[in-house]
């Protein structure tokens, strides 16, 4: 029988992947997918295994007791609970290395809304199942918490975890009732800023403490969702209380590539020093997870005095 050359190059690329995980399969005490899937009912079935291309869900996942088996790379160095998670090789130009996937066995695939792209086929690849997580509030949060432990059948897990999140995320208000404080929030790094729109979980996040996002005038981007690039000029026209910036990379990186900016120093909230830095990982990487620290970050970073910052970023 003769194949056809796309048949066997595939044939070919799924085997050599297959031979080089074999050692990391062996070692992990895995089964083959259909051994897994015919023992899924019985009660004492191992967890699924998941591959997580979404820093959320690699947090929840760790607190629910249910490690992924393969993890999306953290590009300025991952949570220490983190270690000894196998990462997949992932670059935004080339994506996941869909081999190295296949390799882990998955039973889930796990995604974020920036990852997603670079899954389309991926379950039929691999035989997984794939779920999005898109956090864009904390009802979100606690509602993908629940579908992600009922997905890897944990649903006690899931709705304790969501119960967390939600309670985590009750916080005093940083200003009154009727005078709320208005923040210009700011997310990137020296080569380019966003500013982030109220309808995001930052957003949710300080509207229950009182604040407000503002200067996030236009179209959100068409695939970094919630955020809209930075007007510098049309900033200035909001006259924001203060100013977050929401470091991609150490944040004492941004702040002098946004001060060679002439609007910059037009700002009120920059005259008075009511400028905050914190960094991304509970906000726009790993949305979601540990709200309360989050929630912390938030309310140490934006409580000032009247000299400016109450407390350093």
């Amino acid at each position: 029988m003769m194949l056809c050359s796309n048949t066997f190059d595939r044939l070919s690329r799924v085997l050599v992947a297959v031979l080089s995980g074999a050692l990391m399969l062996s070692t992990q005490g895995c089964e083959p997918a259909s051994a897994r899937a015919d023992s899924k009912t019985d009660a004492t079935t191992e967890p699924l295994r998941v591959v997580s291309l979404d820093g959320t869900a690699i947090e929840w996942l760790i607190a629910m007791d249910t490690p992924p088996a393969m993890r999306i790379p953290m590009p300025l160095g991952a949570p220490e609970s983190w270690s000894g998670i196998p990462e997949v090789s992932f670059t935004h130009s080339g994506g996941v290395d869909r081999e190295q996937v296949l390799v882990a066995g998955p039973d889930l695939i796990v995604v974020s809304p920036i990852t997603e792209r670079f899954a389309a086929g991926l379950d039929e690849f691999t035989g997984a199942s794939l779920l999005s997580v898109k956090v864009r509030s904390v009802d979100d949060a606690a509602n993908a918490a629940m579908e992600l432990g009922t997905a890897i059948g944990q649903d006690e897990a899931g709705r304790e975890l969501a119960q967390q999140i939600r309670h985590q995320a009750e916080a005093p208000p940083l200003a009154p009732a009727d005078d709320p404080m208005q923040v210009l929030a700011l997310f990137g790094s020296p080569n380019g800023f966003f500013v982030m729109r109220p309808d995001t979980y930052l957003g949710d996040l300080l509207a229950r403490m009182n604040v407000k996002l503002v200067g996030a005038e236009g179209p959100e981007h068409s695939i970094y969702k919630g955020f809209v690039p930075l007007d510098l000029e049309s900033a200035v026209q909001t006259d924001p209380d203060a100013i977050l910036v929401i470091a991609h990379g150490p944040a004492s990186s941004n702040r002098p590539t946004l001060g060679d900016h002439p609007a910059w120093s037009e700002l009120r909230a920059v005259q008075d020093g009511r400028v905050a830095g914190v960094g991304d990982f509970l906000l726009t990487f790993a949305p979601g997870a540990r709200v309360g620290e989050a929630v912390e970050m938030l309310r140490s970073a934006l409580s000032f005095n009247d000299d400016g910052l109450a407390a350093a970023p």
